[in-house]
């Protein structure tokens, strides 16, 4: 028996019914699990970029593109990726932007820029970004692409139209010479042909004078 004065020991149990919050957590694995699977397969570089300016995430397309690995990426300010002007001026189009809510790049169609490589040297990308908010954070989503294989067609599709051009306006320069020449044919035909017309008048008019001389 208990004695008077004595203090009292006890266990306090607490049960919790966790189903709902493991299924919200395995649901969130799976989403997690997905988007990273898009990332890895996605052809394009795609990169997470905090209101700072430093990249939080970049999948192996990024990697790919710039010559970094993408865990070097990670932290790196994503400045350093660019060529100037862009260089310099990023963070303050970002502080601007934040600000002012105004933005000439932000959710607009995509982008022709430099992109300077690990190695220094520049790759022209088309890059569009987008902004989202992950648990309650704004980020910035950049997606691109690189376009040398396009440019450098583009480059020889133009070469080839201007190539195209040249020799249309020279067979536009035969064809008027030829033209020229046909006009100086005919105008040539038609004086021999009065010069014949001319040569057979005078001839008729001499027969015509020996006859009668010589009836005469």
């Amino acid at each position: 028996a208990r004695r008077r004065g004595e203090a009292t020991a006890g266990l306090i149990l607490t049960v919790e019914d966790v189903t709902t919050r493991t299924a919200v957590m395995a649901r969130m694995k799976a989403l997690e699990d997905r988007l990273s699977a898009i990332l890895t397969c996605a052809a394009d570089a795609v990169v997470v970029i905090d209101t700072s300016g430093a990249i939080e995430e970049a999948n192996a397309a990024a990697a790919r593109l710039t010559g970094w690995e993408a865990a070097d990426l990670v932290g790196r300010p994503v400045h350093e990726l660019m060529d100037e002007p862009y260089r310099s001026a990023h963070q303050g189009w970002i502080e601007t932007y934040m600000e002012t809510g105004r933005s000439g790049i932000l959710n607009v169609a995509p982008r022709v820029l430099p992109l300077r490589h690990k190695s220094g040297q520049t790759v022209p990308i088309e890059l569009s970004v987008g902004e989202a908010f992950i648990a309650d954070e704004r980020k910035f989503i950049g997606v691109c692409r690189d376009i040398s294989a396009r440019l450098q067609k583009d480059e020889a599709l133009r070469a080839a139209n201007a190539d195209l051009r040249g020799k249309i306006a020279e067979l536009e320069r035969l064809s008027a010479s030829l033209e020229a020449q046909k006009r100086a044919l005919q105008e040539l035909a038609q004086e021999n042909a009065q010069a014949r017309a001319q040569a057979e008048s005078a001839n008729h008019a001499k027969s015509r004078f020996v006859a009668t001389m010589s009836h005469e």
